[in-house]
Protein backbone atom coordinates (compact mmCIF):
# COMPACT_ATOMS: atom_id res chain seq x y z
CA UNK A 1 0.00 0.00 0.00
CA UNK A 2 2.87 2.32 0.71
CA UNK A 3 4.09 1.63 -2.70
CA UNK A 4 0.78 2.71 -4.15
CA UNK A 5 0.65 5.80 -1.94
CA UNK A 6 4.05 6.77 -3.08
CA UNK A 7 3.11 6.25 -6.75
CA UNK A 8 -0.08 8.19 -6.08
CA UNK A 9 1.86 11.02 -4.42
CA UNK A 10 4.33 11.07 -7.28
CA UNK A 11 1.46 11.17 -9.78
CA UNK A 12 -0.21 14.03 -7.89
CA UNK A 13 3.08 15.91 -7.77
CA UNK A 14 3.57 15.35 -11.48
CA UNK A 15 -0.01 16.52 -12.17
CA UNK A 16 0.64 19.57 -9.98
CA UNK A 17 3.81 20.29 -11.96
CA UNK A 18 1.84 20.02 -15.20
CA UNK A 19 -0.82 22.37 -13.81
CA UNK A 20 1.90 24.83 -12.78
CA UNK A 21 3.54 24.60 -16.20
CA UNK A 22 0.14 24.95 -17.89
CA UNK A 23 -0.64 28.04 -15.79
CA UNK A 24 2.76 29.52 -16.70
CA UNK A 25 2.05 28.93 -20.41
CA UNK A 26 -1.41 30.49 -20.01
CA UNK A 27 0.17 33.55 -18.38
CA UNK A 28 2.71 33.81 -21.21
CA UNK A 29 -0.05 33.53 -23.83
CA UNK A 30 -2.19 36.11 -22.01
CA UNK A 31 0.78 38.49 -21.79
CA UNK A 32 1.57 37.95 -25.48
CA UNK A 33 -2.09 38.56 -26.43
CA UNK A 34 -2.22 41.68 -24.23
CA UNK A 35 1.01 43.01 -25.77
CA UNK A 36 -0.30 42.21 -29.26
CA UNK A 37 -3.59 44.03 -28.54
CA UNK A 38 -1.72 47.03 -27.12
CA UNK A 39 0.54 47.08 -30.18
CA UNK A 40 -2.50 46.91 -32.46
CA UNK A 41 -4.16 49.72 -30.51
CA UNK A 42 -1.00 51.86 -30.81
CA UNK A 43 -0.82 51.04 -34.50
CA UNK A 44 -4.47 52.03 -34.98
CA UNK A 45 -3.86 55.27 -33.08
CA UNK A 46 -0.80 56.05 -35.22
CA UNK A 47 -2.85 55.24 -38.34
CA UNK A 48 -5.60 57.64 -37.22
CA UNK A 49 -3.01 60.33 -36.44
CA UNK A 50 -1.34 59.78 -39.82
CA UNK A 51 -4.69 59.94 -41.62
CA UNK A 52 -5.56 63.13 -39.72
CA UNK A 53 -2.19 64.65 -40.64
CA UNK A 54 -2.70 63.73 -44.30
CA UNK A 55 -6.22 65.20 -44.24
CA UNK A 56 -4.94 68.42 -42.66
CA UNK A 57 -2.12 68.66 -45.20
CA UNK A 58 -4.58 68.15 -48.06
CA UNK A 59 -6.90 70.78 -46.60
CA UNK A 60 -3.98 73.17 -46.18
CA UNK A 61 -2.90 72.56 -49.77
CA UNK A 62 -6.45 73.07 -51.05
CA UNK A 63 -6.77 76.28 -49.01
CA UNK A 64 -3.45 77.51 -50.38
CA UNK A 65 -4.60 76.76 -53.93
CA UNK A 66 -7.91 78.54 -53.33
CA UNK A 67 -6.03 81.49 -51.84
CA UNK A 68 -3.69 81.70 -54.83
CA UNK A 69 -6.61 81.48 -57.24
CA UNK A 70 -8.57 84.14 -55.38
CA UNK A 71 -5.46 86.34 -55.25
CA UNK A 72 -5.03 86.02 -59.03
CA UNK A 73 -8.70 86.83 -59.61
CA UNK A 74 -8.46 89.82 -57.26
CA UNK A 75 -5.26 90.97 -58.97
CA UNK A 76 -7.01 90.88 -62.38
CA UNK A 77 -9.98 92.79 -60.93
CA UNK A 78 -7.64 95.44 -59.50
CA UNK A 79 -5.68 95.72 -62.75
CA UNK A 80 -8.95 96.21 -64.63
CA UNK A 81 -10.10 98.79 -62.05
CA UNK A 82 -6.77 100.65 -62.30
CA UNK A 83 -7.15 100.78 -66.09
CA UNK A 84 -10.68 102.18 -65.70
CA UNK A 85 -9.45 104.79 -63.20
CA UNK A 86 -6.60 105.77 -65.50
CA UNK A 87 -9.13 106.37 -68.29
CA UNK A 88 -11.21 108.46 -65.90
CA UNK A 89 -8.13 110.50 -64.96
CA UNK A 90 -7.34 111.11 -68.64
CA UNK A 91 -10.93 112.17 -69.31
CA UNK A 92 -10.89 114.55 -66.35
CA UNK A 93 -7.53 115.96 -67.41
CA UNK A 94 -8.98 116.57 -70.87
CA UNK A 95 -11.93 118.38 -69.28
CA UNK A 96 -9.68 120.49 -67.04
CA UNK A 97 -6.92 121.05 -69.59
CA UNK A 98 -8.40 120.41 -73.02
CA UNK A 99 -6.06 119.75 -75.87
CA UNK A 100 -6.66 122.37 -78.55
CA UNK A 101 -7.48 120.82 -81.89
CA UNK A 102 -6.19 122.56 -84.97
CA UNK A 103 -8.73 124.39 -87.07
CA UNK A 104 -9.49 122.37 -90.14
CA UNK A 105 -8.01 124.03 -93.16
CA UNK A 106 -9.93 124.02 -96.38
CA UNK A 107 -7.33 123.96 -99.11
CA UNK A 108 -9.76 124.65 -101.92
CA UNK A 109 -10.96 128.06 -100.72
CA UNK A 110 -8.79 130.98 -99.83
CA UNK A 111 -9.81 131.95 -96.33
CA UNK A 112 -10.34 135.61 -95.72
CA UNK A 113 -9.21 137.39 -92.60
CA UNK A 114 -12.75 137.74 -91.33
CA UNK A 115 -13.41 134.03 -91.53
CA UNK A 116 -10.30 133.17 -89.64
CA UNK A 117 -10.86 133.08 -85.94
CA UNK A 118 -7.76 132.02 -84.15
CA UNK A 119 -9.41 132.40 -80.76
CA UNK A 120 -7.29 135.39 -79.80
CA UNK A 121 -9.32 138.35 -78.72
CA UNK A 122 -7.71 141.70 -79.35
CA UNK A 123 -8.05 144.55 -76.90
CA UNK A 124 -10.25 146.52 -79.29
CA UNK A 125 -12.77 143.74 -79.66
CA UNK A 126 -12.91 143.01 -75.94
CA UNK A 127 -13.69 146.67 -75.14
CA UNK A 128 -16.50 146.73 -77.72
CA UNK A 129 -18.08 143.60 -76.22
CA UNK A 130 -18.32 145.23 -72.85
Amino acid sequence: MRKHRRAFSDAQAEIQNYHTALQAYRNQVENAVRERNEAQARMMQMTRERDEAIRLAENREAARDRGLFQAEVREQELIHRIAELQLDVHRLNNVINPIPHPVPVNLEEDPSEEDQDDGIVSNEESEEDL
